[in-house]
C-alpha cells in the first residue's frame, strides 16, 4: 500500500496551490482484540483501516481532507479539497523534492511479528492465566474480565519542505479488571504493556497483573470514606500520570497558551509548583506507551521539560503552533488516525 516518492510529491502540488505547507500521512493500522468474560472469551476481533489524510496550513488556517480509496484521482480529490478549505488568496509556495530522511528512527520496532502470524491461541492463553490466578488470589473474588489488544500502526508522512519519513508502531496492552465482594463490593484494575509484543508478558506475566487487580479490589473491599477537606496528598507513580495529564498536561499545549486560554499563558521563567515538582514529556523511552520515534508530523521525538524545580521552561507544540510562536516543534503533533487533524499528544513521564 506504499505511495512512491512521486506520487506524494503530485498530491503536495495539488495541495500546496493554496497553502504555505501541505502534508500528507499514510496510515495502515492492524488490530486484534480479545475478551474474556466469566472464564469463556466474550469477543474477538480483527481489524484492518489504510488511507491517506492530507492538510494544508495558511497562517493560522487548516484545510484538511482524508481519503481511504488510495487510487492517485481520490487522493488528488482529497488534495484540492484540503487547498479549497485553506485558501485565502495569497501566493503559495513550491514543493520540494522528497528526500527520506533515514536519520528517523523508524526501524526501532522493526523485529516486532506481523499480528497474523501469531496464532489466536497465544492470546486466549494469556488472558486465561490473568483469569485463573485473579480467582485463585481469594475466595472473595467474585468476577473476572480480562481484554488483550494488539496493534500495528504503519505510517508514511511526506511534507511540502522535503520530508518523507516512515514509522512503525506496535501497541499492546492486557488488562484486567476484578469484582471482589467482601464488607462490601470492591472493584480493582491493573494492566500493562507498551510498544512491543506479547513476548511482554514473559516478564511481566499475566499472572501478576490479575493478583495485582485482584488485590486492589479486596483493599476497596475494606477501604473506608476519605474524610472531607483540604490534606497533603502522595500522588504515585504509575496512574497518578493521568492527574497529572488532565490537571496539569493539557494547559502545557502551546494552543491553549498561544490564545490566552491556559493558567500558564505568558509565564515562562515564572515559578508554577513547588521546587519538589519536575515534569517532563519524553518520546524517547523505548517501548513505552507515549514514545514515539517520529511525531505524526514527521519531527522526531525527543525529551522536553515543561517544568523544572517548579519553574515553568516551555510548552508542547506541534508544527501550527510552533510557527505561530516563532519556536521550534516539540515533536508533540498527534493524529487519532487518518481521518483527524493534528492534536498535541504527551506522554506524561
Amino acid at each position: 500500500m506504499q505511495l512512491d516518492a512521486s506520487t506524494f510529491e503530485r498530491i503536495l502540488t495539488h495541495a500546496l496551490g493554496a497553502g504555505d505547507y501541505a502534508d500528507a500521512f499514510l496510515e495502515r493500522k492492524m488490530s486484534r482484540s480479545f475478551r474474556l468474560q466469566d472464564g469463556k472469551i466474550h469477543e474477538a476481533g480483527v481489524s484492518c483501516v489504510s488511507g491517506v489524510g492530507i492538510r494544508v496550513l495558511s497562517g493560522e488556517r487548516s484545510g484538511y481532507a482524508y481519503s481511504d480509496d488510495l487510487s492517485e484521482e481520490a487522493l488528488m480529490h482529497a488534495a484540492r479539497t484540503a487547498a479549497l478549505i485553506a485558501r485565502d488568496g495569497t501566493a503559495r509556495m513550491r514543493v520540494a523534492a522528497l528526500q527520506a530522511q533515514t536519520e528517523a528512527p523508524a526501524a526501532i520496532y522493526d523485529r516486532v511479528p506481523a499480528l497474523l502470524a501469531i496464532d489466536s491461541s497465544a492470546y486466549v492463553d494469556l488472558i486465561s492465566r490473568a483469569d485463573v490466578a485473579a480467582r485463585a488470589s481469594d475466595p472473595r473474588v467474585k468476577a473476572v474480565n480480562a481484554f488483550l489488544s494488539d496493534e500495528l500502526q504503519e505510517v508514511t508522512i511526506a511534507t511540502s519542505d522535503g520530508r518523507l519519513v516512515h514509522d512503525r508502531r506496535p501497541m499492546v496492552t492486557l488488562g484486567v479488571q476484578v469484582i471482589a465482594i467482601g464488607a462490601s463490593r470492591g472493584s480493582g484494575m491493573s494492566g500493562d504493556g507498551g510498544r512491543t509484543s506479547i513476548e511482554f508478558f514473559a516478564k511481566r506475566t499475566p499472572e501478576e497483573i490479575g493478583r495485582e487487580s485482584a488485590r486492589i479490589a479486596l483493599v476497596n473491599c475494606d477501604a473506608v470514606e476519605a474524610p472531607a477537606g483540604e490534606m497533603d496528598v502522595v500522588v504515585g507513580a504509575g496512574s497518578g500520570g493521568v492527574l497529572l495529564h488532565e490537571a496539569v498536561g493539557h494547559g502545557l499545549e502551546g494552543d491553549f497558551n498561544r490564545q490566552g486560554t491556559s493558567l500558564y499563558s505568558g509565564r515562562v521563567g515564572e515559578r508554577v509548583a513547588s521546587e519538589l515538582v519536575t515534569i517532563y514529556d519524553d518520546g524517547n523511552l523505548h517501548a513505552e506507551r507515549g514514545s514515539v520515534a517520529i511525531d505524526d508530523e514527521g519531527t522526531p521525538g525527543a525529551h522536553k521539560v515543561l517544568v523544572e524545580n517548579g519553574i515553568l521552561r516551555g510548552y508542547m507544540h506541534d508544527r501550527l503552533n510552533a510557527g505561530l510562536m516563532g519556536v521550534a516543534s516539540t515533536g508533540s503533533g498527534r493524529r487519532q488516525s487518518f481521518r483527524a487533524l493534528v492534536q498535541h499528544v504527551h506522554a506524561k513521564r
